[in-house]
């Protein structure tokens, strides 16, 4: 859901070349807005959980994005990138 009450805060996304651990933030998406009102989920604004980063590689390695819930904390998705 996107309410008030539940609602991803943000979405970051970090690289990881092959055969390091050092992660680089590609950037971050956040979400400020879920409904915000006098009455809660009645505001003008719902800001939707989506967005897209644009990346150029030269190595080979792994993409890793982590989002925010409000309830249930951090979400981790990751998935290996080959530059040929």
């Amino acid at each position: 859901p996107n309410t008030v009450e539940h609602h991803i805060e943000w979405i970051k996304l970090y690289f990881v070349a092959e055969g390091t651990q050092l992660p680089f933030e590609v950037g971050e998406i956040s979400f400020n807005v879920h409904g915000d009102g006098a009455t809660a989920n009645e505001g003008p604004v719902h800001a939707i959980s989506e967005g897209s980063l644009a990346v150029s590689l030269n190595k080979s390695g792994k993409l890793i994005a982590v989002s925010y819930c409000n309830i249930h904390g951090l979400w981790e998705s990751e998935k290996d990138i080959v530059v040929a």
